[in-house]
This record gives C-alpha cells, sequence and structure tokens, in this order.
C-alpha cells in the first residue's frame, strides 16, 4: 500500500495539471486615430505614427492565471501576461516593442472582465480590457513608459456574462454594437514625478483571431506523469510463484 501512495499523488495531479495552456490573441489593423499633448499655438499637432500606418500586435497569457481581485460581476486579473508585441510598418520598420517592467515596479500588464457595470446606475455595459507594459528602446529616458491596451466595451450589455474566466474565450466577436479599440503609447514624466508628455495612436478597426496553443513542455511532463501514476495505481501484482 505504501508504494502506491507517490502513484496516487501523481495522479491527483492530473486535473490540476493538464489544462493550464498559455492563450494567444493576435491584432492586425491600421493607426485611425492619435492623441496627445496639444501643441504650442500655431503649430499643427502631429501624431507619434502617421494615419494609415498598418500594426499587428498580440497578447500570451495563462488561461489558469487567478484575478487579483475580485467582486459581483467583475475580475481583475494582474500581471497574467507573459508574452506582448506590437510592431509598426512594414517589417517593423516603424517600430517593434515587447513586454517590459514598468517604470515604477508595479504592474506590468492586466486584464480586466467587467459584467452589468453602470455608471448612472441604470444603463448596463460590459467591458473587457487587457493592458501590457512595454519595454524601452535605446535612447529612450529612465522616465518614459510605453504602454499597449486593447479594450472592447458593450452597451448592451450582453457580451458578458459575469462568469467568464481566462480559460474561456475572451468576449470578441464581431457584433456591430460592441465598441472596440487598440492604442498604443507613452507617457513621460520628470525627476519629481510630474507628467510632461504623453501621446497615443489607436485603431477602431482591428482584426482579432485566437491563436491555438499547446501546452507548455512542464505541463506535458506532469501529464504523463499523471498517467503513469494511474496506470501503477491500477496495477495488480502477479502472485508468487510457489
Amino acid at each position: 500500500m505504501r508504494s502506491r501512495l507517490p502513484a496516487v499523488f501523481l495522479a491527483a495531479l492530473l486535473p490540476a495539471t493538464s489544462f493550464a495552456v498559455p492563450v494567444t490573441y493576435e491584432f492586425t489593423g491600421q493607426i485611425t486615430g492619435a492623441g496627445g499633448r496639444s501643441p504650442p499655438e500655431g503649430q499643427e499637432f502631429v501624431p507619434i505614427l502617421p494615419f494609415g500606418t498598418e500594426f499587428t500586435a498580440s497578447f500570451t497569457y495563462d488561461d489558469a492565471a487567478l484575478p487579483g481581485y475580485e467582486g459581483e460581476g467583475w475580475r481583475i486579473y494582474t500581471d497574467p501576461v507573459t508574452a506582448a508585441s506590437v510592431s509598426f510598418g512594414s517589417g517593423g520598420s516603424l517600430g517593434i516593442y515587447h513586454l517590459g517592467a514598468p517604470m515604477n515596479g508595479g504592474e506590468s500588464s492586466r486584464v480586466a472582465l467587467l459584467n452589468d457595470m453602470s455608471f448612472d446606475g441604470t444603463t448596463l455595459f460590459d467591458e473587457l480590457d487587457i493592458v501590457a507594459m512595454l519595454g524601452n528602446q535605446p535612447g529612450d529616458s529612465a522616465w518614459l513608459q510605453r504602454w499597449m491596451s486593447f479594450g472592447t466595451w458593450d452597451p448592451t450589455a450582453l457580451q458578458l456574462n459575469g462568469e467568464e474566466t481566462l480559460a474561456d474565450p475572451l468576449p470578441l466577436g464581431p457584433d456591430p454594437s460592441v465598441f472596440h479599440q487598440f492604442t498604443f503609447g507613452y507617457s513621460l514624466w520628470d525627476e519629481t514625478g510630474r507628467p510632461i508628455d504623453q501621446a497615443t495612436v489607436s485603431s477602431q478597426e482591428v482584426l482579432v483571431r485566437r491563436v491555438t496553443s499547446v501546452p507548455e513542455p512542464g505541463t506535458w511532463s506532469m501529464f504523463l506523469s499523471g498517467l503513469a501514476g494511474i496506470w501503477l495505481v491500477s496495477r495488480r501484482r502477479a502472485p508468487l510463484a510457489r
């Protein structure tokens, strides 16, 4: 009986380990909007990237991540994103950025699922937000932080039911009533923490697809260990020869 205890333990691990997989969503589109600090009087506002610039971006997260904050109808996941990138222009000619550490040591990423929220107590809406901090480029100020985000806002409150987790497909259906937007930008502070500059570019014409993922090598190892444990538990010791 004692020799079977490790096998029982390994078998118990099987359902807990075989379904945690990295999930990746890819986003493609063109820059259609821009924002930032107003230029001096008489000067034209110039976006940080030209309108029409093509981009490709992606977010990857572990679907077994647990929410850091949770309440009735909402779940917020802190640091669930394990990889993120965005590329602008043909072959990244206008910049390539990847997931990086936040400037102040806080969260590097966040995913929020909000169901039946309300600003005025009557009108309900659903919302999804993914945000990731990006690493700086050579020559960037130490007080500059780049980031990218993707969000949807559903004024019909039919996008979520309040039970979704990261193990479920993200609510990114083609419903025309659902507003969605991809945004890339930066913020710049001085040494006292005073904001001195910020700018964004965005697109509301984004194509999204979920990339099929497979379990990581460590997950496969645990999966096979679980199978081996089940086999050991089910074995019957052959009778001793007389």
